[in-house]
C-alpha cells in the first residue's frame, strides 16, 4: 500500500522556474490571473450558489408555513373575523366578510375548473396524437396538461418539450406537431377554456381572455395565475355596486336598451319627495 509519509517531496524551484519560462508564464502572472478569476468568475459562481441556496430555503420555509396555516386555518379564520368585527361597524364588517366568502368561493371554483380544463386538454392531445401516430403521445400530452395550469400560455412550454422529443425521431413530424398544436390551442383558448373556466367562476369568456393579457402584462407569471379569479371577484363587486346604485336611483334598463324609472320604486320616491315638500 502507498503511504503519503513514505513519499519524499523534492521540489526543485530552479527547474520549476525554467518550465514556467518556457511556457511564457511567471509567478506574478499566475497570481494575478488567479486573483482576477476569484474576483470575477469566482464571485459570480459564489453569488449564483448563494442565490440558489436562498431561493431553496425560502421555498422550504414557505412550504412549511403553508402547512402550519392549513393545519389551523379554521382557528385563524375565526380570529380574523373577530378582529374585523372589533375594528369595523357591524354593517361594514358583514360586507367585508361577504366579500371574503365570495373571493374564497371564486378562487376555489377557479382551481377546480383549471384542473378540469387541464385534464380535458391532456386527453384531447393524447387521443389526437395517437390517431396521428405521433411518438411519445402519453408523455407529451401529460406535460402539456400539467403546464396548462398556467392559463392560456402555459401549454406553450409543453409544446416546446414535445417538439424537442419528436424532432429527435422525425424532424418533419416535429414541424407538423407545431402546426397541429397551434390549431388545437386556438380551439382550446377560444372555446374550451372560456367556457369551462369562465363558467366555473361566473365570468364571460371575453373577460377571461382580457384578464390574462392585462394581469400577465402587469405581474408576469403570477398575474396569469390569479388573473381569472381576481377579475371574477372584481366583476362581481362592480356588478353589485352598479345594481345597488341603480336601485337607489330607481332606474332600470328596459328591453329597448334605454334607462327608465322603475315603476315599483318611483312611486315611493315620489311620495318621499312629496313628504319632504310638505
Amino acid at each position: 500500500s502507498l503511504h503519503l509519509e513514505n513519499i519524499e517531496w523534492d521540489l526543485d524551484t530552479a527547474k520549476l522556474q525554467a518550465a514556467l519560462d518556457q511556457l511564457g508564464l511567471s509567478a506574478d502572472k499566475i497570481f494575478q490571473t488567479a486573483t482576477n478569476w476569484v474576483g470575477g468568475t469566482g464571485m459570480t459562481v459564489i453569488n449564483n450558489i448563494s442565490a440558489i441556496t436562498v431561493g431553496l430555503s425560502n421555498w422550504v420555509m414557505g412550504f412549511m408555513l403553508s402547512l402550519y396555516l392549513l393545519s389551523s386555518k379554521e382557528k385563524f379564520i375565526r380570529q380574523l373575523k373577530k378582529l374585523i368585527g372589533a375594528l369595523l361597524p357591524l354593517s361594514a364588517a358583514n360586507r367585508v366578510l361577504a366579500w371574503g366568502r365570495k373571493t374564497n368561493q371564486t378562487f376555489s371554483s377557479f382551481i377546480s375548473g383549471q384542473l378540469l380544463e387541464a385534464c380535458i386538454l391532456a386527453m384531447l392531445y393524447y387521443v389526437s396524437m395517437t390517431l396521428f401516430k405521433m411518438p411519445y403521445a402519453m408523455l407529451i400530452s401529460t406535460v402539456i396538461g400539467v403546464t396548462s395550469i398556467v392559463p392560456m400560455f402555459g401549454a406553450m412550454l409543453g409544446m416546446a418539450f414535445g417538439c424537442v422529443l419528436i424532432f429527435a425521431i422525425n424532424p418533419w413530424m416535429s414541424l407538423f406537431f407545431m402546426v397541429y398544436f397551434q390549431i388545437v390551442q386556438q380551439f382550446e383558448n377560444n372555446l374550451i377554456y372560456p367556457r369551462v373556466v369562465g363558467n366555473s367562476v361566473g365570468l364571460p369568456g371575453i373577460w377571461v381572455l382580457l384578464s390574462i393579457v392585462v394581469f400577465g402584462g402587469l405581474l408576469g407569471l403570477f398575474g396569469m395565475l390569479i388573473a381569472v379569479p381576481a377579475t371574477a371577484v372584481l366583476y362581481t363587486l362592480l356588478g353589485e355596486f352598479v345594481n345597488g346604485r341603480m336601485r337607489k336611483k330607481g332606474q332600470i334598463l328596459d328591453e329597448s336598451g334605454l334607462l327608465s324609472m322603475d315603476s315599483i320604486s318611483s312611486p315611493e320616491q315620489d311620495s318621499s319627495s312629496s313628504n319632504k315638500n310638505q
